[in-house]
């Protein structure tokens, strides 16, 4: 249950993701694996924020550097894909 943040837990601003809502009709954000799907498809992803209607596709350089704890959230890095490690490119 963590939201994603840049430098730190107040560092959020909106030019560091693009926004997909499931409200506004947006299939990207009906599902946890649709808005991962959505960041691998974007150039300069570093990382997805998801939460049941909301996908933020992180896009920020200096990636993903915080997170706070947010019910219902998740904070998931993308990266290189790691079999080793969680078998996934994204990580907490």
């Amino acid at each position: 249950d963590q939201a994603c943040r840049g430098t730190n837990a107040h560092d959020f601003w909106p030019s560091y993701y693009v926004l997909y809502l499931e409200s506004s009709g947006d299939k990207e954000a009906s599902s946890l694996d649709s808005c991962k799907v959505a960041c691998a498809g974007t150039p300069g992803c570093k990382g997805i924020g998801f939460s049941w209607g909301r996908c933020e596709i992180w896009t920020r350089r200096q990636g993903i550097g915080a997170s706070i704890a947010l019910s219902d959230s998740v904070c998931l890095r993308y990266g290189e894909y790691r079999p080793d490690a969680t078998g996934s490119a994204f990580y907490p």
